[in-house]
């Protein structure tokens, strides 16, 4: 494909997603129309402009959470793809800067990475598979764990070892199938009009440090925090996150105790293991969960046994054991399930596409937990 027929494929995506957009909620393509003019207008300020990008990213971000219908954690991601292009000054067109923006997949999987490729890759329509796949991820796996998460992590009883174990760990199963299963289907559509996006989750669980662990979890936005010069960059996200989560304390709390934790794994002359990393994840999840310190201190409480082993229900085993075995061997590796270029699937893939849409229906299934936040 040529030069020329390229930039026409990127001109054509990113007027489809900004009406796309403009389709699905008019005051959060006002909010990223705001927020791309905004860093427009102030990119060469400076570190005045910076200050002042951030501080119209974040009331526009509380506005968002205020109203309570716009998705907040688009807005986070929005911004930090925009601060990583302050921070390190790339040579590109208005035409790249729209489409890193508002592709609309890489707008449903977050940061993806400071540039979107200029050459577009031939369209496979394996890609459907993909879409397929994060779909079952989505309601197959997320939200069957789901519920038990919310009977133990939002009941207002004394939970025992048993329960309380296996409530965290169904929320961590909630919490990585459900963003897995939207970076599958957003890096399926990617991959079907030739423009795929890199990897999501990759195996968090088998890190054997902190800092592995969240890189594994969300590997583009550890992508995004090394292009745009770590310490500079961190701080930048850090006070983006606080402006984001003004109304939610416990997330605030959740993000200061894993950069704590962070810190203290980068002195320590030893890696903490693998069993450290799934402790501290794991409480870094059940903070950003509780809806209250008082919560907290429940569950704290049951994880170590203060109110007794618990009772040994069906559901919570099954949760506990099935969830541990999830964690320990998935997400599953898009790649090896669908290869790139693998023969046309098209009739089987519409077919099943079709299936997990009628499931999606049947099951009344959440909405995706990352968009809604």
């Amino acid at each position: 494909m040529t030069g020329a027929s390229d930039a026409r494929a990127r001109l054509g995506l990113t007027l489809a997603s900004g009406l796309a957009l403009v389709w699905w909620s008019p005051p959060t393509a006002a909010c990223f129309a705001i927020s791309i003019l905004a860093g427009w207008v102030l990119e060469g300020a400076g570190t005045p402009g910076h200050l002042a990008f951030l501080v119209v990213h974040g009331a526009l971000m509380v506005l968002a959470r205020e109203l309570g219908t716009l998705p907040v954690l688009g807005l986070a991601a929005l911004g930090l793809q925009q601060l990583a292009w302050r921070l390190r000054p790339l040579q590109a067109s208005w035409l790249d800067r729209l489409f890193t923006f508002l592709f609309l997949p890489r707008a449903l999987a977050g940061p993806v990475w400071t540039v979107l490729p200029r050459r577009r890759a031939a369209p496979d329509p394996s890609g459907w598979g993909l879409v397929l796949l994060g779909l079952v991820e989505k309601v197959v796996i997320a939200d069957s764990f789901a519920w038990h998460a919310d009977a133990v992590l939002d009941g207002h009883g004394s939970p025992g070892a048993l329960q309380a174990w296996s409530g965290l760990v169904a929320f961590a199963v909630q919490a990585l199938f459900d963003l897995a299963g939207l970076w599958h289907v957003a890096q399926g559509l990617g991959r079907v009009v030739g423009f795929p996006l890199p990897d999501g989750p990759r195996h968090p669980f088998a890190a054997r440090t902190l800092a592995d662990f969240w890189g594994r979890w969300h590997p583009s936005l550890a992508g995004v925090l090394r292009e745009a010069h770590v310490v500079t960059g961190s701080l930048g996200v850090y006070a983006l996150a606080v402006l984001f989560y003004g109304t939610h304390p416990m997330a605030v709390l959740a993000v200061a105790v894993q950069l704590g934790l962070l810190g203290l794994e980068r002195v320590s002359p030893v890696h903490p293991g693998r069993a450290a990393v799934w402790l501290a994840g794991l409480h870094g999840l059940l903070l950003f969960r509780s809806p209250s310190l008082e919560r907290v201190a429940f569950l704290q409480d049951g994880l170590v046994g203060v109110f007794g082993p618990g009772t040994a229900d069906p559901a919570s085993l099954l949760a506990l054991v099935g969830g541990v075995m999830v964690l320990a061997f998935g997400p599953p590796d898009p790649v090896r399930v669908f290869p790139v270029r693998s023969r046309p699937l098209s009739a089987p893939l519409a077919v099943g596409t079709g299936l997990a849409v009628l499931v999606l229906w049947l099951a009344q299934a959440r909405p995706f937990l990352y968009p809604r936040l």
